[in-house]
C-alpha cells in the first residue's frame, strides 16, 4: 500500500510542477514588452500587439512627440494600491511647458493655434517592441488605439488568483 501511495504522491507532485510551469509561462505573456511588468491599461497597437498605455506615452515623449492626455487609471481589483505597478508613482508623464513648446516647434514647425498651409504634420510612429516595426498611430495618436479589454480582464483575474 505504501508504494501505491508514493506513486500517487509522485504523480500529484509532477502535475503540480507542470501546472506551475504553465502558469509562469502564461504570466510572461501578460507582461508589457516595454516595462516588463504586468500590463496596465493595455492598448492595442495597429500591428495587433499590446503595451501599457503609460509605457506607450513615455516612448512617444522620448521620441519627441507631445505628451498625450491620458485617461485616469480605472478602479479595478488589479489597480489597488497593493497591486498597482510601482512605476506609475516613479515615472509620471512629463508635462513641462518649455518641453511642449520645443516639441511643437520641432514637430509641427509652428505654435499651437496657428495653421500650416503647406504641409500636414508627419504621421505619429510608434516602435512596436514585439514586431520591431514603426507602426503609424493615426491622426490622434494613442487616442486612436483601442484598449485591449480582454487582456486587461485576464490580468485582473490573474492578479486576483
Amino acid at each position: 500500500m505504501a508504494e501505491a501511495e508514493l506513486q500517487t504522491f509522485t504523480s500529484i507532485m509532477d502535475a503540480l510542477v507542470r501546472i506551475s510551469s504553465n502558469m509562469k509561462s502564461m504570466e510572461q505573456e501578460l507582461h508589457c514588452l516595454v516595462c516588463d511588468e504586468m500590463v496596465k491599461q493595455p492598448i492595442l497597437l495597429p500591428c495587433q500587439h499590446s503595451v501599457c498605455l503609460l509605457c506607450a506615452a513615455e516612448v512617444l515623449v522620448q521620441r519627441g512627440y507631445p505628451p498625450p492626455d491620458l485617461p485616469p487609471e480605472p478602479i479595478s481589483p488589479a489597480s489597488t494600491p497593493n497591486t498597482r505597478s510601482p512605476r506609475q508613482a516613479r515615472r509620471p508623464v512629463p508635462r513641462t511647458p518649455d518641453h511642449l513648446e520645443r516639441v511643437f516647434r520641432t514637430v509641427c514647425g509652428t505654435y499651437p493655434g496657428r495653421r500650416r498651409r503647406e504641409a500636414t504634420p508627419p504621421p505619429m510612429l510608434f516602435p512596436c517592441p514585439s514586431c520591431q516595426q514603426d507602426v503609424e498611430l493615426g491622426d490622434r495618436g494613442l487616442a486612436d488605439c483601442f484598449r485591449n479589454l480582454t487582456l486587461e480582464r485576464i490580468v485582473e483575474r490573474f492578479a486576483g488568483a
